[in-house]
């Protein structure tokens, strides 16, 4: 006997895991909504993360060649000076013999070392209206051997902190600032020493260099 097997019909299906392909408008400006607030949120606080770290990396660029410049008083021994752009972003250390003049700058360019050196882009050194031309503005051949020696020479000075031979100074800072605030680099009077500290918020617009408080700083 021949019995018939009953006729099985499939359906047809979709192949396991297939997706519909790309997204909807809808899709795409929601992600672009999401997206937008995030950065939003995100874009203060990068920028106050990076703005710190360009103060903070002039203030120990600054702080490095304060020390550059007792050191280079005391293995020379002679004075040096550290000077500061007033207003601007450029510093420089030299022998505080040029400041006076020499009778043969080209030989004192011959056997000391000199240094300059720039803040970060935003960061610079508050202007001192207290300046006179005469004060602030060093003849050129302070600058020898100096890149850019002449256009320093153009430039308007704050007074110089001073490093002696035996490696003491005058008791002074450094202030340098951006949009958002500022440090100061401050300099101990019996061991010439530079370390880095926050400015007093009514004193963030004074002067680039100056003479601290008495009792402002912990020696």
């Amino acid at each position: 006997m021949i019995s018939a097997r009953p006729h099985r019909r499939f359906a047809e299906q979709r192949p396991a895991g297939r997706r519909r392909a790309g997204f909807t408008l809808v899709e795409i400006l929601l992600v672009l909504v999401v997206l937008a607030t995030i950065a939003a949120l995100i874009s203060p606080v990068a920028l106050r993360i990076f703005g710190d770290y360009a103060l903070k990396q002039s203030a120990e660029a600054v702080r490095s060649d304060l020390t550059r410049a007792r050191l280079n008083a005391v293995q020379e021994g002679v004075v040096y000076e550290f000077r500061a752009e007033s207003g601007g972003d450029r510093w420089v250390v030299v022998p505080a013999e040029r400041e006076a003049g020499s009778a043969d700058p080209d030989a004192v360019t011959d056997w000391v070392p000199v240094s300059a050196g720039t803040l970060s882009e935003g960061v610079t050194f508050p202007s001192d209206g207290a300046l006179s031309l005469t004060t602030g503005r060093p003849t050129a051949d302070y600058f020898l051997g100096l890149p850019d020696a002449s256009q320093l020479a153009q430039l308007q000075w704050a007074p110089p902190i001073r490093f002696q031979p035996d490696g003491t100074a005058a008791e002074a800072f450094v202030t340098i600032s951006d949009e958002r605030g500022g440090v100061r680099v401050a300099v101990r009077s019996l061991t010439g020493t530079a370390s880095i500290e926050p400015v007093p918020v009514p004193t963030l617009g004074g002067p680039t260099l100056g003479t601290p408080n008495a009792g402002s700083m912990s020696r």
